[in-house]
Order: structure tokens, then C-alpha cells, then sequence
């Protein structure tokens, strides 16, 4: 008979030090996904490269994962089954060279001119986006990154975040989406995070 004390902690042990030590975990440059946030002590932590002193469980963050990775495959196979590929899957976007900034896109629809951000969050966190709209941290975000592409030459048009349940139906879903505006070449970063500050999510 095996000892499931044993088995049990090696599962937790292997599972959770391959997320802790995953490139996600052990990025310290600040990305598109967090200039956004209300936390400037968390990005002073991030340009600072101050190591954690605690450290958190990384379950959430790996099942995030995973649903990007699985999503990156639909569309790649998607793409291959199309006359011309019609999607960027997680391409990676220079927002500001100077400054070494970017992060990667995680889709990009060419045909509706979009960029696409995938959001995994519990019930509670959709809950409320239902309610309240999306937050200034994910505007930011999407709009950096069609700041970014613009410069490459790509056209976008409009942005969008698709809020995915971490568990139950697929049916509780949710699209918001919002028109790109830039308003000016000037300001590169700061511009872009105010493409639009005055609501108007669909």
C-alpha cells in the first residue's frame, strides 16, 4: 500500500515549484498587463527587482496558463485551415523601444482589425465585471498593446477583453470590447494607456 501522505505531497511539491519557477513566475520586468494597476508599490517591487518575501500560491496563475496555451492552439489550427492566416497568436508587441517595454498580445484578429485579451477569473471577479465594466488596469493593458502593433504597421481598430470562467459553463462568459483611439504620436506609453478613459464598453 503506497503512502498517501507521500504521494500527496510530492504532487503539491512538483506541481507548485514548476509554476513558482514557470517564465511567468520569474519575470521581473514590468509588462503592459500591470502599468494599469492601482498598485505602485507592487510595480516599485517590479522595477526595483525586489524578490518576494512571501511566497504565493501560484495555482490560479497556472490554470491561466494553461487556458492561454490551449487557446494559442485553437487559433494556430484555426489559422492553418484558412486560405491566409487570420490571427496573431501571442505575438509579441514593443510598445516602447526606448524604454525596453512590451509584453505579448494574446490574439489579434486581423480581419475585424481587434486585439483580443483573454481573462481567466472565478465567478466572483466576473460577477462584477458584469456589473461595474472593465477596470482601467485591463483598458491600459489592451490598449498598449494596439499602440504597440499600430507602430509595426498593423491596423487596429478596436479592443477587447474576454472574461473566460475558471469553472462551470463556458455559457457564463463574457465579451467587452471598445473602440482604439490614439490621440497623437507623442507621449508613446502614457498615450497609448489613454486610448479611451470615458467608458463606451460594449
Amino acid at each position: 500500500m503506497i503512502d498517501i501522505y507521500n504521494l500527496a505531497t510530492e504532487v503539491r511539491v512538483n506541481i507548485g515549484s514548476a509554476s513558482a519557477n514557470s517564465a511567468r513566475s520569474l519575470q521581473k520586468a514590468v509588462g503592459p498587463s500591470e502599468v494599469g494597476g492601482a498598485c505602485v508599490r507592487k510595480i516599485g517591487y517590479r522595477l526595483t527587482q525586489t524578490s518576494p518575501t512571501n511566497q504565493s500560491d501560484t495555482w490560479l496563475a497556472t490554470i491561466g496558463t494553461a487556458v492561454h496555451a490551449y487557446l494559442a492552439g485553437v487559433y494556430e489550427r484555426l489559422n492553418e485551415s484558412l486560405p491566409q492566416p487570420r490571427y496573431l497568436v501571442e505575438h509579441r508587441v514593443t510598445v516602447d523601444p526606448d524604454l525596453d517595454f512590451g509584453g505579448s498580445c494574446d490574439l489579434v484578429d486581423l480581419e475585424r482589425k481587434c486585439v483580443i485579451d483573454w481573462k481567466v477569473v472565478g465567478d466572483s471577479s466576473l460577477k462584477r465585471y458584469k456589473a461595474d465594466g472593465v477596470g482601467d488596469q485591463y483598458r491600459t493593458q489592451a490598449h498598449l498593446y494596439a499602440w504597440g502593433l499600430i507602430r509595426e504597421g498593423i491596423l487596429i481598430e478596436d479592443v477587447c477583453i474576454v472574461f473566460l470562467p475558471r469553472g462551470g459553463s463556458l455559457r457564463a462568459y463574457l465579451v467587452r470590447t471598445i473602440q482604439y483611439r490614439n490621440r497623437g504620436s507623442g507621449n508613446r506609453a502614457t498615450q497609448a494607456s489613454e486610448g479611451n478613459r470615458g467608458g463606451g464598453w460594449q
